[in-house]
């Protein structure tokens, strides 16, 4: 007989992720008063390179996805043999993969460098880069009246 075991994983509501929120950004506004320096010179440094810190949490689940692909069998040079993905694409599509299906987007991905795979588009590049001047002009406003702001 297999023993059962269960486990209850919560699940947060809106007003839990609010609260979340409010409670991280008063922290944040409250460390800036306090140290309106370091807070400067912070924003200013993540201003020549905006994107950082969102790649930083994206990269997790980047590589979660590329080995997921890679074990499904969908790899650099195609479907590997002897995959999931080579039989599945043998019992239901056959020689024919429809182009807008799942499984030819997955073959796309496995076939994409994984560099390449996240990369932005032109039109996302002057977002980051209003981006990064945004921050360039908070941390320099914050840095010349930040004496000001010390208790």
């Amino acid at each position: 007989m297999v023993s059962m075991t269960q486990i209850c994983i919560p699940v947060p509501t809106l007003e839990g992720i609010g609260e979340l929120l409010s409670t991280v950004w008063q922290g944040t506004i409250n460390a800036a008063k306090k140290h309106p320096y370091l807070t400067g010179l912070a924003l200013v440094f993540w201003s020549y390179y905006p994107k950082f810190p969102f790649q930083v949490v994206f990269y997790p689940f980047k590589t979660l996805f590329v080995g997921v692909r890679w074990c499904f069998g969908f790899g650099r040079t195609g479907i590997r043999g002897a995959s999931h993905a080579s039989r599945y694409q043998s019992e239901h599509y056959g020689g024919y993969t429809p182009k807008d299906s799942l499984f030819a987007r997955f073959q796309s991905y496995g076939a994409t460098s994984e560099s390449s795979l996240f990369e932005d588009n032109e039109e996302s590049s002057f977002l980051w880069s209003l981006f990064g001047w945004g921050l360039f002009l908070a941390g320099g406003s914050i840095l010349l009246i930040g004496k000001g702001t010390q208790n």
